[in-house]
């Protein structure tokens, strides 16, 4: 007897977590730092994203040129996460 799945096609592979742990590690290290400057989840009460865009392009253009100050590839997909997020909240 063959049992009807659902077709999963379309739904998230949550497998890639584990895949890229490290790179997911380095991402919350950034969240956290946030937390310890600001407050959890501190993003959420943002009326105007613009800050976080800026962030993300900010942090981008120094990782592409090369400055090692600091994790700046993981502040800009993490203010890249917050964009998401502020999205789905504001849907």
């Amino acid at each position: 007897m063959s049992l009807l799945r659902e077709d999963k096609s379309q739904k998230p592979d949550f497998t890639y977590v584990g895949v890229m742990y490290k790179a997911f590690s380095r991402v919350l290290s950034r969240f956290q730092l946030g937390e310890q400057k600001y407050a959890r989840l501190n993003w959420r009460e943002c009326e105007d994203p613009q800050t976080y865009r800026e962030s993300a392009i900010r942090h981008l253009m120094q990782y592409l040129a090369g400055d090692i100050d600091e994790d700046h590839l993981s502040a800009c997909v993490a203010n890249c996460l917050i964009l998401l997020d502020l999205e789905e909240k504001n849907e």
